[in-house]
């Protein structure tokens, strides 16, 4: 996948979840080539901070887990993580946030 590849693909995510009025104002996302997924940390119309997993050709998403409404959970300009186990990890204003499978 080129990096042009890449912008399309998460252009096409961020669009479609910004219909559902949804945004992904400053996480920086991680894309896993074995599940064909694109992880990021969204933010919710109410303020509510998400994790979530779009499907790279499609931009629908596949999971979304709510962490709380709190600033604690903002991203903060921190990338997502994936693990060999499945789990995921990002940074936030306050340390670290994990989402085991």
């Amino acid at each position: 996948m080129t990096i042009c590849g890449l912008i399309n693909a998460l252009g096409r995510a961020i669009k479609n979840k910004k219909r559902m009025g949804k945004s992904y104002p400053n996480g920086i996302p991680c894309m896993s080539a074995a599940t064909n997924l694109v992880y990021d940390i969204g933010q919710e119309p109410l303020g509510g901070w998400t994790f979530d997993a779009l499907d790279w050709n499609t931009g629908k998403s596949v999971f979304c887990y709510r962490f709380g409404t709190t600033p604690v959970y903002n991203s903060a300009y921190a990338g997502t993580k994936i693990l060999t186990n499945g789990s995921l990890y990002s940074g936030t204003l306050f340390g670290m946030v994990r989402m085991t499978p």
